[in-house]
């Protein structure tokens, strides 16, 4: 499967909007009124056109974005293909012991309760936002997979008692699709440039927890707060100062992270031309839908003696609508 946990809760939200819509035409029935169909109609409407717009948007991200390849692609928004790789040749170690390049660990206790109404309590919930490399075999770049939409593939679950262990992970050789922003951080003095290396620096500590907390976590309490995180950036912008007056012309570091602008930002294990022809489904969907509400609302608006000559609903479920 191409879907995580993550995406199967975005593809629940378009379920339950269509469940919602039909839920208001239900309601609409039971009212037996035209004010009800009214808004039954003009709501499910409003719920096929943001739907259709937010899936096409998603579905045209990818399919305009041409695959391309790290030593010749354009700054700003690409699609990568490639292998998965420890950005230091130092794979991580999720919290579970797997050794990986990302992580998402979810760890839930088995509450007490008769039959099947025993529930689970969740202890942690765990995601890495180290970076790690893509490697197309043209050149590589870092990946900062903070504010990511990651599709890696099914999650392996564990049973210890009444402890469930559920984990998703990218591993290192492991292929990857990434659609984001691509940004070469050169060594140079302009304040742009200046700006996407700090950037870059900071992704690349973030990699190294252990060294960021031993340098910066001043209370020592396995944490860096908001003070600490501004030493950590005034820092870097040190750093990165310094090494520009003392080299220059070094080479850049390439790093694909989140657009700026509200554009998706996918890392995938499967393909991404899986997930745009999922988007293109819903997106057809919510058409359909918006279309079968508005010619709804025409049809109320040249009939409007039809509701109450021939959607009488039931007598229970008028005496219990009431």
């Amino acid at each position: 499967m191409l879907f995580n946990l993550t995406a199967l809760q975005r593809a629940w939200a378009d379920w339950i909007a269509a469940a919602l819509s039909a839920g208001l035409l239900l309601l609409a029935w039971i009212s037996w009124s035209n004010t009800g169909w009214y808004w039954g109609w003009g709501l499910s409407t409003l719920f096929g056109i943001a739907g259709w717009h937010t899936q096409r948007a998603r579905y045209l991200a990818i399919y305009n974005t041409p695959l391309t390849r790290v030593a010749s692609t354009s700054q700003g928004y690409v699609r990568l293909a490639g292998i998965a790789r420890a950005s230091d040749g130092v794979p991580l170690v999720s919290p579970f012991g797997t050794s990986c390049v990302w992580y998402h660990c979810i760890e839930e206790e088995r509450q007490g309760g008769p039959g099947n109404n025993r529930g689970w309590t969740k202890l942690s919930d765990v995601t890495s936002s180290d970076t790690f490399a893509l490697d197309d075999g043209s050149g590589h770049c870092l990946i900062d997979p903070d504010g990511a939409d990651l599709r890696v593939g099914d999650a392996s679950i564990t049973y210890y008692g009444e402890v469930r262990r559920t984990e998703w992970w990218i591993f290192p050789g492991q292929r990857i699709e990434v659609l984001g922003d691509f940004a070469t951080l050169l060594h140079d003095s302009s304040l742009r440039n200046q700006r996407e290396r700090v950037s870059g620096r900071l992704a690349e500590w973030k990699h190294d927890k252990a060294g960021l907390l031993h340098r910066f976590d001043a209370d020592g309490n396995g944490e860096i707060d908001q003070a600490e995180w501004d030493t950590v950036r005034r820092a870097a912008e040190r750093e990165v100062m310094q090494e520009t007056v003392s080299a220059p012309r070094e080479t850049g570091t390439h790093l694909v992270r989140k657009p700026a602008r509200r554009a998706p930002f996918y890392i995938v294990t499967g393909e991404l031309d899986a997930l745009a022809r999922y988007h293109q489904r819903w997106s057809w969907t919510y058409f359909a839908l918006g279309v079968l509400a508005l010619h709804g609302l025409w049809w109320l608006g040249h009939s409007p003696d039809f509701v109450e000559l021939h959607l009488q609903p039931p007598l229970y479920i008028r005496f219990f609508g009431d």
